[in-house]
């Protein structure tokens, strides 16, 4: 993925691609404006050391925009089914509100939406670090 992120990456020259795991990020602190989350979290046992590494490798007022899928997605409509085939850390996932707490618990200010297409769950929102 790397590797194909860097040959699609043309229109933007100064970015860099790297791995790493996002619970111990090798980054100095304040080192973005923005990070984003879409769809990685949930993948994550450690999740809160995650958004840890979110709150502290974003520089102060910095943006951390998010899309994700809590553990309600994996108990109701489409998501039941999903469940059997999809490979998850489930007993060590999410509620959409810890993960809104463990923001605010961060130092982030956030709004949050959520929808059910398809009776599929996900939420998504913006968090500002304040703190």
């Amino acid at each position: 993925m790397i590797r194909r992120a860097g040959r699609r990456a043309g229109a933007l020259p100064n970015a860099t691609f790297i791995e790493g795991d996002v619970s111990r990020l090798d980054l100095p602190d304040a080192s973005f404006d923005l990070v984003v989350d879409f769809g990685i979290i949930h993948h994550v046992p450690n999740w809160k050391d995650a958004l840890a590494e979110v709150h502290r490798t974003l520089r102060n007022h910095g943006e951390f925009l998010f899309e994700d899928l809590p553990l309600e997605t994996w108990e109701r409509g489409i998501g039941i089914p999903f469940r059997r085939i999809a490979d998850h850390p489930y007993d060590r996932m999410f509620r959409k509100q810890e993960f809104v707490n463990e923001l605010e618990s961060l130092g982030f200010e956030l709004e949050t939406q959520e929808s059910s297409p398809f009776s599929f769950y996900h939420f998504w929102g913006r968090a500002e670090k304040i703190a």
